[in-house]
Order: structure tokens, then C-alpha cells, then sequence
């Protein structure tokens, strides 16, 4: 249990996570890929640093899979994969459907559940349709609901192959090659090397993202006082 806590709090320790001297660091990152919509664990955590720690890595990551030539390829083939996983995830999750929608709607808050999500959810893709499944991978929440909406509203199956193909593919190579090229962006100009602050990528992000909800809170009240 500690060490899940660990991995969690500390997104570097994946990369060395080991199961009787065997690595499995690739192998738990495609997990959480996967299992964010596929088993609802976006409710838990979000991906997203996960992922940019992983470009920073990705050299030793693929390695522990598949040998790859050099650190670009790495990042590449490591994005590949990840986009790879989420796609199964979420077509798992369409597949679930209408079987799960009464059991949503039926169910009590709870410490790991908070309605106002999935309604959050619902709303946003029937302002938005086909662009909410492409724009919701860059929002942890609505991603986690998202193909079992799609599902439910009636989208068709191909049409939700083709968008969360592209949605999983541009989330996962953006977020991966974001960390892996500014990484080495910063350490042949600048030598600073990002995973020495890793914590300062990550306070980093959770800043962009608070003031992200901010801004977005005070200009829906805004435009209520308009």
C-alpha cells in the first residue's frame, strides 16, 4: 500500500518500478492509459504528469520493452503505445453503454464518486458532440466519461473508432513529446536538467490548471451578472 502511495505522490518511481527484479514501469504506464476510462481510475488521479514524466524518460521506459535506437525514436514509440492503450481503454468503456447509465444515475455520492461530474460530463458533450470526444482527453475528468456518454447518447461505433483514434493519438504524442523535447531543449541550451526538478514540472502543471478553473468559474459568473 505504501508503495502505491508512493507511485502516486511521486510519478518518477514508475520508471524503476520493479516486480521480482523483473521492470515493469512500461507496463504499469500503459495500465494507467487504459484504465482511466476503461475502470474509472481518472477518478482517482489523472494521467496527464504521468505522461510528461514518461517523455522525459521514454528512453528508459520503451527499453524495458523493446529496443530502440535512439531517445527521439523512444519518445515516439512510447507515445505510440500510450495512444495505443487509451484507444482500448475507451472502447472498452463505449462498450459499456446503456448497462452502466442507470447504475450512474442511481448511485450516491461517494468519496471517490461526485454526480456533479458525470452531469458536468453530460452536459459538455451534448453542448459539443463529435469536438467533445477530440477536446476531451485535456480534460481529466470529462475524459474519464466520456466514451460511456458517447455510448449512451447514441453515437455510432465507427464514428467514435475514428474520433477517439485521433483525440487518444494527439493527447498522448503531445503530451509525451512535450516533455521529452523540453526536456532536452533545456539541457543542451540550458543545462538544466528537468529531472532533477521534477517537482517543479509538476507544480507547474497543477498551477496551469487551477488557473485554468479559475479563469473558467469567474467567466461563467460573469456572464450570469451580464
Amino acid at each position: 500500500m505504501n508503495d502505491w502511495i508512493k507511485i502516486i505522490t511521486d510519478p518518477e518511481l514508475y520508471v524503476n518500478l520493479e516486480i521480482g527484479g523483473y521492470s515493469i514501469g512500461i507496463y504499469f504506464l500503459l495500465f494507467i492509459a487504459f484504465s482511466e476510462a476503461a475502470l474509472f481510475t481518472g477518478l482517482l488521479f489523472s494521467s496527464d504528469s504521468f505522461l510528461f514524466i514518461a517523455g522525459i524518460y521514454s528512453n528508459v521506459i520503451v527499453h524495458q520493452l523493446i529496443p530502440v535506437a535512439n531517445e527521439s525514436g523512444s519518445a515516439f514509440t512510447l507515445a505510440g503505445l500510450i495512444a495505443s492503450a487509451s484507444i482500448l481503454g475507451n472502447l472498452l468503456a463505449y462498450s459499456y453503454g446503456s448497462r452502466t447509465e442507470r447504475y450512474f444515475d442511481s448511485k450516491n455520492d461517494s468519496l471517490f464518486f461526485k454526480k456533479k461530474y458525470l452531469e458536468k460530463s453530460k452536459v459538455f458533450f451534448e453542448k459539443y458532440g463529435g469536438w467533445a470526444v477530440i477536446s476531451s482527453h485535456y480534460i481529466p475528468l470529462v475524459r474519464t466519461f466520456m466514451p460511456l456518454l458517447a455510448s449512451v447518447s447514441g453515437m455510432k461505433f465507427s464514428r467514435f473508432v475514428v474520433l477517439v483514434s485521433l483525440s487518444s493519438t494527439v493527447w498522448s504524442f503531445s503530451i509525451v513529446l512535450s516533455g521529452h523535447y523540453l526536456y532536452t531543449f533545456l539541457l543542451n541550451n540550458y543545462d538544466f536538467n528537468l529531472k532533477q526538478h521534477l517537482w517543479l514540472m509538476i507544480a507547474v502543471l497543477c498551477a496551469v490548471a487551477i488557473v485554468f478553473l479559475v479563469v473558467n468559474t469567474v467567466r461563467k459568473k460573469v456572464k450570469k451578472v451580464c
